[in-house]
């Protein structure tokens, strides 16, 4: 059978009581002087934690003013205060509830009524823990349905003496409304009272240091409020926070912000790891690092801690570690390392650990980097290195970051850039002029020859007056020849005269590739390279004593020990390069002239027997060898026969210098030689025949014709022609060489040796000098000398002796 149904509120179940009350509640402000008639009517059935659970269920625009007096009834068993207005506040409808059975007004508490598992706010036990729950959960579903802080701000002001609502207020409403109401929360939307509420540490301050624009504003608004209900412990989650900003947000907090002072210890080390965890390189980062070391001394005021300089770099982003704690050697410490970061534009991190931890091969190539760092180092002027000079060592004396570096190695460094930037003049007065130099004079020439390699090796062209090569003779000036006049200096200086001289001709390996001064330098014989030089330039065999002298140079720069040059082997060798190219450009008279005027004298003034294949001796035979073989281009291509007066004088000086060929020959060559000079002598008789054929032909038609002058003009032609000249003189003793063949093989009957042909064609040359007598000396000897050589030739025998 139904339950009959209750008449008075008291007849209602405790489950259908609690139901009603919730319906009464959640009907707003209208119902609730019914609400405070039901309480005290059913005190035991709403007791004060189920009272504060009915409450949340309030509308939440409700006006907090309306329902305090619920609130201080639980919290201090204030009696609830009757609306005496309303007559009938009393009665309570109980339409809503009347109609349930008690299993659905339980099933209905369990949808509408908070849940009360352990976990809920209002699981407490004492009042105030019990209205700390409550306020938190209203507020929190105030800000849910509605986001209206002022309603909570309101509903929370009048309790702000409990310990919980007033660290939730300040830490939590109050830092929430900042967010929403005042401060654009742009980059991120502000998250809701109860995910605020459950959120962790780290998360709030992802969300309290969202905007790195505004940080120093937000720590000082947001997060210190925050973090108030915490210990300081959990400020080490703000320095990481922190930590993670770009480096100018970083800056402007560690400039700016004056933290609480229980923190402010932590605030200095993480102001100094900010610097250190910097990898910008610019002025302007530089420039915050010193305001940073700036604040950082304000806020120690005088009270540095006393410590040790760090022997290490060791982690920058731990706040424990000694470089950044602020103590006064830490302080002075990153004054320098960031003037020091500043001038060697690297990280302060990078610097201090150069300092620290860096070798001296490290610092070293980091001074070198120093130096020769930026696109145009090349081009600083005087002032800028002077500059730079005085930085380097500051770097060295006074901040150490190259303390390892020793001086003469600093200013070698600096020297050498110095003369690649060719500022010459600045190196000259400071390493060369300066009453105390810098460095020793050995130092500054191993310098300056480096440069002037370096010059060197990289010049296109060997013109000392313009580009590398006006450089490398720029930089030897500094020192040579009015400071020093050492070998490896005048060695450079040579090199430059002669690569500047041969610059003047044209010179190629491969064709249209003109000859780097490099390949001159490193070339195993550069004199070799002149026979190309002859034949690419005409007429420049004119010019020896020119290439004599570019020679001796060459071979003075070139040559590991001077000691063994021999100048007279290196004017021998280029004349005998100057003859032959007379003689590849038919010049048969120029070559003459360079055997007989230079090459000769110069073989004659060393009689001593050299062995080089560059003496004079050796370079004169082989040259009048040569020119002695001699025959024109054009002879060679006409077919006619040779004669004639000026083919006779050719012939007298070919065979003039194959006797001096047999003078200076070596004895395995004297064949060759003497078998050259028997065809000169035939090709001699033959031109001597078709000139007597010619004579005679000639006498012939001249008697024909009566003209007797003529006649007597010719015999005393012909009478000088077969009394004089090396013709006549060849074929007397090709003569006199067969008849004294026989007589020689007589006289050896009795005991009488041939002579040495060696000897005998010695004997016979070393009558070649003198204009005057030359032909008659020459004629009897060589008829003499060659008639008993050639005698032996032809076979006779030697006597035992």
């Amino acid at each position: 059978m139904p339950q009959p149904l209750p008449t008075t509120a008291a007849c209602l179940s405790q489950s259908k009581t609690i139901l009603l009350a919730v319906y009464l509640a959640s009907s707003g402000t209208p119902e609730l002087h019914h609400l405070r008639s039901f309480v005290q009517q059913h005190p035991s059935i709403l007791s004060e934690k189920t009272l504060l659970q009915i409450l949340l269920t309030l509308p939440e625009s409700t006006p907090p003013s309306s329902y305090k007096d619920f609130i201080d009834h639980v919290l201090s068993g204030a009696p609830l205060v009757l609306d005496s207005s309303d007559a009938d506040s009393t009665k309570v409808d109980l339409k809503p509830v009347e109609k349930l059975s008690d299993s659905h007004a339980r099933r209905a508490l369990q949808q509408y009524l908070p849940s009360l598992h352990t976990k809920s706010p209002l699981a407490a036990s004492s009042p105030e823990l019990l209205v700390t729950s409550f306020l938190i959960a209203r507020a929190c579903r105030i800000e849910s349905e509605l986001g209206a802080l002022d309603i909570i701000t309101e509903l929370l002001t009048s309790y702000n003496h409990l310990n919980g609502i007033q660290g939730f207020l300040n830490a939590k409403v109050h830092v929430l409304s900042k967010l929403v109401y005042e401060y654009s929360q742009e980059l991120r939307p502000a998250p809701s009272l109860t995910d605020f509420d459950n959120m962790d540490v780290e998360e709030a301050l992802e969300v309290l240091i969202s905007d790195p624009t505004t940080v120093t504003r937000d720590l000082t608004t947001l997060v210190e409020p925050y973090l108030r209900l915490h210990n300081d412990e959990k400020w080490a989650h703000v320095w990481t926070r922190l930590s993670a900003l770009p480096f100018p947000n970083a800056a402007e907090v560690a400039q700016n912000w004056t933290p609480p002072e229980s923190v402010r210890l932590q605030f200095m080390s993480w102001a100094i790891s900010v610097c250190y965890r910097c990898s910008e390189t610019n002025q302007r980062s530089w420039d915050a690092m010193h305001q940073i070391h700036r604040r950082i001394c304000a806020l120690v005021d005088g009270q540095e801690m006393e410590g040790k300089t760090p022997g290490m770099l060791g982690d920058v982003a731990d706040l424990k570690n000694p470089l950044i704690q602020p103590t006064r050697a830490v302080l002075q410490l990153l004054a320098l390392g960031i003037t020091s970061s500043s001038i060697l534009s690297r990280s302060l991190a990078e610097t201090m650990r150069l300092r620290l931890e860096g070798s001296m091969e490290v610092q070293i190539a980091v001074l070198r980097q120093l130096v020769r760092s930026g696109v145009n180092w090349e081009n600083r002027n005087d002032n800028e290195w002077k500059r730079l000079r005085n930085d380097a060592n500051w770097l060295r004396t006074k901040s150490e970051v190259i303390g390892r570096v020793p001086r003469e190695e600093v200013e070698n460094i600096l020297l050498a850039g110095m003369l690649a930037g060719t500022r010459f003049n600045l190196a000259k007065s400071i390493y060369v002029l300066d009453g105390e130099p810098p460095l020793p004079m050995e130092a500054v020439e191993k310098c300056v020859l480096d440069a002037f390699s370096e010059f060197f090796d990289n010049a296109s062209n060997g013109n000392r007056t313009r580009g590398h090569m006006k450089n490398a003779y720029q930089c030897i000036q500094i020192l040579y020849p009015q400071a020093s006049h050492s070998p490896a200096l005048e060695r450079a200086y040579r090199l430059i005269n002669a690569v500047h001289a041969l610059s003047s001709y044209s010179l190629t390996l491969t064709p249209g590739v003109p000859l780097l001064p490099v390949q001159i330098r490193i070339h195993p014989d550069p004199i070799s390279l002149f026979p190309k030089l002859l034949d690419s330039n005409s007429r420049s065999y004119l010019q020896p004593d020119a290439l004599i002298s570019i020679a001796q140079d060459l071979l003075t720069a070139t040559s590991k020990d001077v000691t063994t040059i021999s100048p007279s082997n290196t004017e021998a060798r280029v004349l005998g390069m100057t003859t032959e190219a007379a003689l590849n450009t038919d010049d048969f008279e120029t070559a003459y002239a360079f055997i007989t005027t230079r090459l000769l004298p110069m073989a004659s003034a060393h009689p001593d027997a050299d062995t080089a294949p560059t003496s004079p001796r050796n370079v004169l035979w082989k040259t009048a060898f040569l020119a002695g073989r001699f025959r024109s281009a054009v002879a060679t291509l006409s077919s006619a026969p040779p004669r004639g007066q000026m083919t006779l004088k050719a012939l007298e000086k070919k065979l003039e210098l194959l006797a001096i060929a047999i003078r200076f020959c070596q004895g395995d060559a004297l064949p060759d030689v003497l078998e050259q000079w028997r065809r000169c002598e035939e090709e001699a008789e033959s031109v001597i025949e078709a000139e007597q054929r010619a004579e005679a032909e000639h006498l012939k038609l001249a008697e024909r014709a009566g003209i007797t002058a003529g006649i007597s003009g010719v015999e005393r032609h012909k009478e000088g022609v077969g009394r004089g000249g090396w013709a006549g003189a060849g074929v007397d003793a090709y003569s006199a060489g067969k008849a004294d063949s026989r007589r020689r093989g007589s006289l050896m009957d009795d005991g009488e040796a041939p002579q040495s042909l060696f000897e005998v064609a010695r004997g016979a040359a070393s009558l070649l000098g003198g204009e005057g007598k030359k032909r008659e000396a020459v004629k009897g000897a060589v008829t003499k000398g060659l008639a008993s050589g050639l005698g032996w030739v032809l076979g006779a025998q030697p006597v035992k002796q």
